[in-house]
Order: structure tokens, then C-alpha cells, then sequence
């Protein structure tokens, strides 16, 4: 446990207590902060010195440990006069609310929990007792460093704050959640500017409990993500130990900037909430937090859009959803990454869909098996022989919040289509069933349903397969038994550890191999794996929940385009792009080139009838489901066959298909996009391009004229202004999830070389070694 993620707690309804003596002026609003004793690394203080109306109110936080080790906190306040040099605080724990989305405030009581003396010694110590520990005197020093822009005896900061500064430091809380609470601080060191986030709760028990971590963060920066961790094995008082400390990864929390008033958290973990903020007590002693000026006038009418179309900001509201650090999707993470699910040991399936390429691989259309070189990802991966993916690989991020479909022709399909299931609660078709007809093993999700294709498709993971295991069922489950070595599978892969890894995510300390590895078990933590990875908290999302600060002038006028009609002047893609998800999973035709293999449709046997696959209807050729616009930013190239290069390229498309797509077609632009660049007969494709390219055209103006309100809308480019691509392009970028900018985020999502179950981890590098 690093000594900043050593110290917090959180807060709860307001209690004050009784007026102090006065003495010379010595506890002020720029002591607030996070407090330890560095003896005893594992627990700590979040002392802030605050004023509600003409009181000024001192708050102690202290998360420590019970006499059996586990986690808890003690928590109190007083008012005190100007000048007092030591504070009397009564101090009380809680029980009773459970953690997450269900917590109920009726359920919360309270018991003493001692009294602690604070003292002040300089600006940077200060001395702690506790009635309960009568022989421990605590000499607490600053944990970090100062307030960020308000350090002691420094002028206080002025100006309006527009992002995270120390005037933000305090406590928060959710007055809907009564008796839990967070108490965030913003301090600096001489080279960083870091938060605190301290988050007093309950086990799902019923136990108090806490979260605590810190994370770095940019000058102007108005979202952070930090990761949590929880702690046990110390003992209150004198008994505790720093050696007895044990931590564990808790989840991660997004804290938003709003305002001076209002804080926001997305928690992300066993059970993920999204909570808003505002200060428990108000601003801190001396040190005001004065708030920019209203919404401009783009803001405002940019507003009135949003509200039209119902946004909220969350687009995984009203879903339970699994954490990384959860046992099964960890499991699942393995089990992603591991060639061992591939017939010749060469492709798992991270090796089309990584974290670090935005879910995707990079590529227009993906290579699995077969590549020249097995571990080499992105635009350097090459294949040797003939078998190529037809179609560009859809991310895996986010398909937990899929309801409708899977796939660009949702042969993965829900056929209730409930809104936030994610296909559970009714039947799912696959291809192993006939269209509107619910395949018995599909599982419990789309996901789950998914992840049995990959492994018996043989471009993908199949490759040539296994002699005289013909079936999908047989070659399902002869890899489980490969994996688990058993039955025709037994003694076929090198010794591994993957019964033990099955029996600790499964909770199954002594079930056999053949009981615990099972093509179903294997399909639901993959499923478990791909849905933990929900990547939503984009600076668009703050916009919509209120941060006027989130989005550039640019993107805003770009989203003024996305969701104005176009008899308003807008490209009206919400048509098709609806809701926090941006999308609303039916399937369009777009006419975007057809380049590539194909799927063996049409008299060339190159093209791709989309739609039209499944449900063998001429009128649903060359329709494809509308993708979700979250993360567009990083799983360039676009389009179902990979040709258009850029998001500029892409939105162009939509003011002018037939000259775009024929740009493509007669410059044979997609011969210079991976993998395509790397094949010396790409450009004696260019007939068959050409004429499936027409066809998908032709599709597409025919569906705008037979229906226009379903349809791509139909744009004059005259209309727009030069900068429309560039704002459009711009807006969309905001959809990005920072996470997925940062290894040190997204990296949960990718197991550690010495996470391998056996030798037969993808650990993935670019063409050039560079791991990923």
C-alpha cells in the first residue's frame, strides 16, 4: 500500500456540536487535507475546517480497522471558535444500508465511537487522541502537501474555479444517501497535482466499510479516474501494525467537476452507481469557491436538443453490470487472451479485439488465424495465407449495454429485445438456429451468445481445424477439454494452472476438470469479461449531466449538427445514433464501399448482402446495424469492410455518398489501409469493388426515396458550411472515454505476462516489439 493510498474516510449527515473557547486564530480552511501518522501506514485522517453560514465547523474522518481487523471508520465534527488550539470531537460509526445501487438511508444507525482530541502544533502537524485508544497518542503530518493554489499563510486563491482546485477540498454527499459520504481532497506536491478520495460506506452486509485512492491530474482537468482499494488485517489502537495492513483493488471512481456546489462520482465495480455531490458542510475557513459565469448562448440551444431527446448523461443506467475485479470476469480476461481456445495455438480472441485498439484490432477487415506472426497486432499484422475476415471487427467495449444485437447483421440476436437486458430474460437466435428461432445453448446474454462463433469460424480462431472433429458442438467442446486435459483433449496442451484458476472463479475449491471446464463455463466468464469493460464516462456525457466546461465550442457547434432536423439546418444523425448509447440497433444502408473478401456474396462471390444474410430478403441487402458512436475516436478504420481511414473521412460519407465512395473506389484508397496495404493484388480488386460499391449506393438511395423518416437522411452539402466535417468530427471525439487514453486505466483489461495460466497468453506487441 503506497503511502498516499493509505489515508480516508467519508461523511454523513450533519451533526455540530457546542462552541470552543477562543484562543489565537490557528486552525484554518487551509489545513484541510489528508492527515497520517507515518507510523502506522494503512490508516489515516481527512480533517477539514469548513464554515456553514457565520459557524465554523471542523469534520474528522478517520478510517481505520476493528479489534478483528477489519475495516471501519469513526467519524465527527464540532463548531469551534476563531483561535482555538484544540478540538474536542465526538465521534460516532454506522451500520445497517447496504452498498451500491440498493443502499436505503432508512436502514442507517449509528453508535458511539469515542471522542478524539485534535491539537494544533504548526500548519503542517497536528496532534490526535482517541478516548477509545488512551495510550496512543497519533502525531499526524500532511499526507501529500498543500491545497492546490491554497497552501498556509498563502493569499487565498480568487477567481472563478472552473475545474478541480483546492477550493473543492471537503466533504460531500449525497443527501438522498444519508450516512455515507466522501471526503475529496485536492493537494499538491512540489512537482504534481493530486486528489484524495476517501468513500466511508457499508459492506454488502451491512458493515461499515471504505475506499480510498488518489490519482494525478492536469491543470484544467474536470474528470479523473481513480482506483480504489479497501484494506484488513490491522488492529485498532494500540494493537495496529503496519506489517498486518492487507489491501485489495476496490473498483475505480470518475469524479466530475460541475461546480463549486456540486461534485459527481460514476463508481465502477461489484456494483456500479452514479452519484451527484454537494458539500456536507459548505466552503472551507478563508478560502471561498467562486463559480464561472451561465451557459452561453450555444449551451442553451444546444440544451433544448439534448432534453428533446431524453439524454441523461448515463448510458448504462438501470443495468447491473460485472467489475474487472470481479473472480469471473477475470477468469474471463484469461481465457480472452489465451491461444488456447484456437486450434493451432495462434489466436485468442484479444488477438482481433484488444483493449489497446479501442476493442478492435486496427485493421479494415480483422486477420485471425493464420498470421505470419502470431503475437503482432494492429496495422503491422500480416497473414500468410488466404484466410481473411470478411467485415471490420466490432469493438467488444460496451456490449453489455447491447439489447437488440450482436455483429453487423445481428446474427447474434434477442428476440424480445428488452430494453437494458442485454438479451437475458428471453430467447436469443444464433446461426446454430433458423432466423426468429431461439438456439437453446445461446446462454444467458449476447455476449455469451457471441462467444461461441469466434472459436469454430475458420478465418477467425478454427483455422484448419481438428481431424475428424467436424461439428460446432464437437469442436466446442473438445477445446474446453483441451484447456481442462480431459477426454479427447487430455495431455494435447502444456501443463497449466487453469483448474485452479477455474475453481477460484467458479468457487469450487475441489470440482474436477470435467466438472468446472466446460465450453458453457468458458463462454460465460468471456461474456463476464467483455461486459466489465463498459467505457462511458466521455466528456460529452459530463456535458449532458451539466458541465457546461466539458466540450469545446467546436464539438458543441458539431453536436448542434448531430441532433438538429435538417429542415433546422442539422444532419439529423440521431435519426439512427439515438440515445446515451448513440445508437438504436436496427440496421441501415449507408452505401459505404465495398472493399475487401467479403462474405462470399453476389455473382463475384466478393460482396456482402449485410443484412440480408440472415433473413435472405433482397430488401435487406446491404443493411448493417447501426454501431454505438461511443469511442468512435479509437477504433478507426470505419465502416463494416474497414474503408474509410479517418472520422472525417466517415462523417464526409454522409453529405456525399456517391462522391465519397467513389473517391474510394477510383483513387483505391483502401489498398493503402492494413491489411490491405500488405497485398500485392489489392488493386486487381478494383472491378468487383467498383461494381458491389454501386450496388450498396444504389441500395442506399433507394431506401431514402421509398422512406425517408428511416433512412440515412438525405443532405445538401450547399447548405453546410465549410467547417461542418470538422465540427461533426470534432463532437464525435468527445465520446471517448479517457480510460481508454490511458494504459494505466484501460490496462485492467489486459492480464500481466505473469498472470498465464500457461505458455499460451497473447502477450501483444506492435510490428515493431513494442508491447501493447
Amino acid at each position: 500500500m503506497t503511502a498516499v493510498v493509505s489515508r480516508a474516510l467519508a461523511a454523513f449527515a450533519i451533526a455540530l456540536g457546542a462552541w470552543l473557547p477562543a484562543f489565537g486564530q490557528t486552525f484554518t480552511g487551509a489545513m484541510s487535507g489528508t492527515w497520517w501518522d507515518a507510523s502506522r501506514s494503512g490508516e489515516g485522517q481527512l480533517i477539514t475546517f469548513e464554515t456553514l453560514g457565520t459557524r465554523n465547523v471542523a469534520t474528522l474522518a478517520f478510517f481505520t480497522y476493528t479489534a478483528d481487523g477489519r475495516a471501519t471508520w469513526h467519524f465527527g465534527n464540532v463548531d469551534y471558535t476563531p483561535g482555538a488550539t484544540s478540538l474536542s470531537i465526538p465521534l460516532i460509526t454506522g451500520e445497517g444500508p447496504r452498498f451500491g445501487s440498493g443502499y436505503n438511508s432508512g436502514d442507517f444507525r449509528t453508535s458511539p465511537a469515542g471522542t478524539a482530541t485534535l491539537e494544533f502544533v504548526s500548519c503542517t502537524q497536528m496532534r490526535m487522541r482517541h478516548s477509545a485508544m488512551p495510550d496512543v497518542t497519533l502525531q499526524l503530518t500532511r499526507l501529500v502537501g498543500p491545497l492546490v493554489g491554497a497552501a498556509c499563510g498563502a493569499a487565498a486563491p480568487t477567481g472563478a474555479v472552473t475545474a478541480f482546485a483546492g477550493q473543492l477540498s471537503g466533504g460531500w454527499f449525497n443527501a438522498g444517501r444519508n450516512g455515507e459520504g466522501q471526503f475529496v481532497m485536492f493537494e499538491s506536491t512540489a512537482a504534481s497535482s493530486s486528489v484524495f478520495l476517501a468513500y466511508f460506506t457499508y459492506t454488502a452486509d451491512g458493515r461499515p466499510s471504505w475506499l480510498v485512492g488518489n490519482a494525478l491530474f492536469a491543470t484544467g482537468a474536470r474528470s479523473v479516474v481513480i482506483p480504489l482499494i479497501t484494506g484488513s488485517g490491522a488492529r485498532f489502537g494500540s494493537a495496529f501494525r503496519a506489517t498486518d495492513v492487507t489491501t485489495a483493488p476496490s473498483g475505480s471512481i470518475t469524479l466530475e467537476f460541475q461546480d463549486c456546489g456540486n461534485l459527481r462520482f460514476t463508481y465502477t465495480g461489484t456494483q456500479p452507481l452514479t452519484v451527484g455531490m454537494t458539500r456536507l458542510v459548505g466552503p472551507l475557513n478563508g478560502i471561498a469557491c467562486t463559480d464561472s459565469t451561465g451557459p452561453s448562448a450555444t449551451d442553451t440551444a444546444l440544451r433544448f436538443l439534448l432534453t428533446q431527446n431524453g439524454l441523461t448523461g448515463n448510458a448504462r443506467a438501470g443495468r447491473t453490470l460485472p467489475s474487472i475485479d470481479d473472480p469471473l470476469p477475470q477468469l474471463g480476461k484469461l481465457l480472452f487472451f489465451s491461444k488456447a481456445l484456437s486450434s493451432a495455438r495462434d489466436t485468442a480472441c484479444a488477438s482481433c479485439h484488444h483493449p489497446a485498439l479501442g476493442g478492435s484490432d486496427a485493421l479494415a477487415v480483422s486477420i485471425g488465424s493464420g498470421a505470419v506472426s502470431a503475437d503482432v497486432l494492429g496495422p503491422g499484422r500480416r497473414l500468410a495465407g488466404p484466410a481473411r475476415v470478411g467485415r471490420n471487427a466490432n469493438s467488444f467495449f460496451n456490449s453489455g449495454l447491447f439489447d437488440a444485437g450482436l455483429f453487423w447483421d445481428s446474427r447474434i440476436e434477442s428476440l424480445s429485445k428488452i430494453s437494458g437486458r442485454n438479451g437475458s430474460g428471453s430467447g436469443i437466435r444464433t446461426p446454430d438456429s433458423p432466423l426468429s428461432v431461439a438456439d437453446p445453448a445461446a446462454g444467458p446474454n449476447l455476449p455469451a451468445a457471441q462467444s461461441r462463433f469466434p472459436v469454430v469460424g475458420a478465418a477467425e480462431m478454427l483455422g484448419n481445424g481438428f481431424p475428424g472433429i467436424t461439428s460446432d458442438a464437437a469442436i466446442r467442446n473438445h477445446l474446453a477439454a483441451r484447456i481442462g486435459s480431459y477426454g479427447t483433449g487430455a495431455g494435447q496442451l502444456p501443463a497449466s494452472t487453469w483448474l485452479a484458476r477455474f475453481r477460484t472463479a467458479l468457487g469450487s475449491p475441489s470440482g474436477s476438470a470435467e466438472q468446472l471446464i466446460t465450453f458453457d463455463q468458458i463462454m460465460n466468464a468471456i461474456a463476464e469479461y467483455e461486459r466489465s469493460a463498459t467505457f462511458v464516462e466521455s466528456a460529452f456525457a459530463r456535458y449532458v449531466r451539466g458541465d457546461n466546461g466539458a466540450m469545446t465550442e467546436q464539438a458543441k457547434q458539431g453536436a448542434l449538427l448531430f441532433y438538429r432536423p435538417v429542415a433546422s439546418g442539422g444532419a439529423n444523425c440521431v435519426q439512427c445514433h439515438r440515445g446515451d448509447f448513440m445508437t438504436n440497433e436496427q440496421h441501415h444502408a449507408l452505401g459505404f464501399p465495398q472493399v475487401g473478401p467479403g462474405m462470399g456474396d453476389g455473382a463475384n462471390a466478393v460482396d456482402d448482402f449485410g443484412r440480408g444474410r440472415q433473413t435472405n430478403l433482397a430488401d435487406d441487402r446491404y443493411r448493417y446495424r447501426t454501431p454505438s458512436l461511443l469511442n468512435v475516436e479509437v477504433t478507426a478504420p470505419y465502416g463494416h469492410a474497414g474503408s474509410y481511414a479517418t472520422i472525417e473521412e466517415a462523417v464526409a460519407h454522409y453529405f456525399t455518398p456517391d462522391a465519397s465512395s467513389q473517391a474510394v473506389v477510383n483513387g483505391r484508397t483502401w489498398c493503402r489501409i492494413a491489411p490491405f496495404d500488405s497485398d500485392p493484388g489489392c488493386n486487381a480488386t478494383q472491378a468487383s469493388v467498383t461494381a458491389n460499391s454501386q450496388a450498396a449506393i444504389a441500395k442506399l438511395r433507394a431506401d431514402q426515396a421509398a422512406n425517408a423518416a428511416t433512412s440515412m437522411p438525405v443532405l445538401d452539402p450547399t447548405r453546410f458550411g465549410s467547417s461542418a466535417i470538422g465540427d461533426l468530427s470534432a463532437f464525435l471525439r468527445t465520446l471517448t472515454d479517457p480510460c481508454l487514453k490511458d494504459r494505466s486505466c484501460y490496462g485492467k483489461w489486459i492480464p500481466r505476462p505473469d498472470e498465464a495460466p500457461d505458455g499460451l497468453q497473447l502477450n501483444a506487441t506492435d510490428s515493431s516489439g513494442r508491447p501493447f
